[in-house]
Order: structure tokens, then sequence, then C-alpha cells
């Protein structure tokens, strides 16, 4: 006899069966780290000139005493002063008597709540439970959020539950593009570019400041009225630029918003010679 991965040595009731006679074949599935539908093969070797060989395959479903779901949480882009809700499902496959204990937020906007799973349409008879993971993206600067949350449960072998927890936050105001190459210029010449800020949700408001760490750029914001979307005029002056080579640095834009957002954007330019 030969076993595929996770059986143990099959064990046969004879080595010798006469003709007409039937024996058994006893085996056993180590199923640690495995769940779902599982198929093992077995391999029967004998003296039949017939049949030297038959294959059997073993086919059951592993079934777990206690399952969860998701695996992570992706809250998606977020916008500042938002709160969003997101939910792990946990199913008591086992003997009942599952109990979540604690869990614990490991950043402070976040906020768990723990709740019977009940749904009329589910009528398996197992019991669930619903963690209600909250995200408050108020006073939280632009920029991805990664953190976790902790289930505590009284499961022998799963005591612990890590749910990593991810985020990106976003600003109420969006520039497109959100990051500018200007090209390659020579000294002397000049080159243009228009990046425009709008508000997420068509608020109008106003640009109040725009400044940069770029020698030799300019820019143009139109007018000073209130518009749910603004285009801004950068232009770079290369001449008598000291500079050759790749130049980088960042504009940034306050509005008047009451957040008093700022919106960077990084700005890129390679300067070459020549006239």
């Amino acid at each position: 006899m030969s076993a595929g991965c996770g059986c143990t040595a099959p064990v046969l009731s004879a080595t010798e069966i006469a003709p007409g006679e039937m024996g058994t074949l006893n085996v056993e599935l180590d199923t640690r780290g495995r769940r779902g539908r599982d198929t093992q093969a077995l391999a029967l070797l004998c003296n039949d000139p017939l049949q030297p060989k038959a294959q059997l395959t073993l086919t059951g479903i592993v079934k777990v005493d206690m399952v969860y779901a998701p695996k992570s949480l992706y809250f998606g882009e977020v916008e500042r002063g938002k709160i969003l809700e997101r939910e792990v499902i946990i199913v008591d496959n086992g003997t009942g008597n599952l109990a979540i204990e604690n869990v614990v937020a490991h950043h402070p906007a976040l906020t768990v709540c723990i709740e019977p799973f009940l749904d009329p349409h589910i009528t398996d008879g197992l019991s669930r439970f619903r963690i209600l993971v909250s995200l408050n993206s108020g006073g939280l600067d632009p920029g991805r959020l990664q953190s976790s949350v902790t289930i505590a449960t009284s499961h022998q072998e799963k005591s612990s539950i890590d749910v990593p927890i991810l985020a990106d936050i976003v600003g109420s105001i969006v520039v497109s593009p959100p990051s500018l190459f200007m090209g390659f210029v020579k000294n002397g010449v000049e080159v243009e570019r228009i990046v425009t800020i709008r508000d997420r949700e068509n608020r109008p408001f106003r640009i109040a400041h725009v400044e940069s760490n770029i020698d030799g750029l300019q820019y143009v914001c139109g007018d000073s009225k209130e518009k749910v979307s603004h285009d801004l005029k950068l232009k770079f002056v290369s001449r008598g630029c000291v500079y050759r080579g790749r130049i980088s640095g960042i504009v940034r834009i306050k509005t008047d918003t009451e957040e008093g957002i700022v919106a960077e954007i990084p700005v890129s330019i390679f300067v070459r010679e020549g006239v």
C-alpha cells in the first residue's frame, strides 16, 4: 500500500485474501491544517496479474469548528471627516459554546462592537457573531492607514485572531494630475502645465495660498472667486538656472475650507544643456 500526503499508513485486515473472500482497509487522515473539500489517493499493490495496481480515491469535507470572514478589512478611499463601517463574521461550527471574550482596536480612529449575527434566511442552527469595526477619519492626515484589530475567543487552538485594517485617507480636494512631470527643458526655455483642483462633492471654495520649494517655478490661479473647480497654471522658467538634470519638489495648495486643507503636488523637471 502507498498513501498520499496526509494519510497515515493504511492497515489491511489480511495480507492474503483467498478467491471469494473479502478484506477491509483502514485509513486515517490527519486533518490538522486542512479545511473544506479534501481528496487523497491510495494505491493498492497486489499479485493479481490482471490488475496488479488499484487506485483508490478518498474524498471528504473537513469541517472546522470556527471560521471567520473576511480575513482582512479594506475601507478603500475615505474622505477626511467621514465615518465608515466594516464587519467580520465569526461562525461557531463546533459545540456551540464559542464565546467572543474581547476585541481590541490598535488605532485611535478605530472602534469595535460585538453583537450576535441574526439572519432569518440562515437556518443551519449555527451561532454567529458580528464584529463591527468603525473608522472615524476626522482629524486624520491624508495617506495610508495600516492597523489591525485583535479578537480574543474561547477557542482552545485559535484564542486570538488578528484582522489587518487598511484605508486610504483622502482630503475633500482632488488634484489632477496628482503628480506632475513638466518634461525635458533646455536652459532659457519656458514650459507651462495646468493642474486642476476640485472638490469631491462639488462644494465651492477658494484657493487661499500657493507655495513651492522649486526655484524658477511660477504659478497663477485664475481668479479668487468661489468655484467648485480651479485651474492652476504652473510655469517653469529655466533661464539662469544653475541646476542641470532632474529637479524635484512640492507645490502646496491651501484652500479656504473649514479644514484648511493643504493639497501637495509632487513636481519634477529635467533641465538639459543648451539654449
